[in-house]
């Protein structure tokens, strides 16, 4: 677990005699302010065929998050993999009901059976009147991608009728791509020289 990117803080940055551009936490953008969008909106008409410093500025900060992001996950991989070992030699060694209680918690052994039909007919022959007691049925609506799509257009007839019958939200997911190498400083963590460079 010793090869895990440390996550650095803007305390043990600025401790290096380094800055984090403007802003007092890698978290806080200044972007969302209607000043910063005001300034953004200006500058991108102001700035040509350059790019303006806030634009700049913009894309440092969410490198920066997204270098904080990927060394999190990499941290989590690396402590998942480490649980998985010691989890593995916990179930070997424990009995099933058996706990182990230390000053920083307790550890509990419970074994559970898990059932994945292969053949639901055999089983309903085998069980005859007693299959609706012991096994439930389940019927469940997944809907495709595409409904979500039908169901967000607000011009059409079909997409009103079918808000009539379902709750549509909008959720965002990040991806990660994690190097095999992680980057020595996972902050984009720039002096002052090469700031005003």
């Amino acid at each position: 677990m010793n090869d895990a990117t440390p996550i650095e803080t803007a305390a043990t940055i600025a401790a290096r005699g380094l800055t984090l551009d403007r802003f007092d936490s890698p978290f806080d953008s200044p972007f969302d302010s209607a000043q910063g969008r005001a300034q953004g909106t200006a500058q991108g008409t102001a700035q040509g065929a350059g790019r303006g410093a806030d634009h700049v500025e913009r894309e440092h900060w969410l490198e920066d998050l997204a270098l904080q992001a990927l060394a999190l996950k990499r941290q989590i991989h690396t402590l998942h993999a480490a649980l998985a070992q010691v989890e593995a030699a916990l179930k070997e060694a424990l009995n099933d009901g058996e706990r182990v209680v230390t000053a920083a918690g307790t550890v509990f052994s419970l074994e559970t059976a898990a059932i994945h039909f292969t053949d639901i007919e055999a089983v309903r022959r085998a069980l005859g009147f007693g299959f609706g007691r012991l096994v439930k049925t389940e019927l469940v609506y997944r809907p495709d991608p595409a409904l979500a799509e039908l169901a967000a257009d607000g011009n059409s007839g079909l997409g009103r009728a079918l808000r009539a019958g379902l709750t549509l939200q909008r959720r965002q997911s990040l991806l990660y791509n994690l190097r095999a190498t992680p980057p020595s400083t996972p902050l984009r963590a720039r002096s002052t020289a090469e700031r005003a460079g």
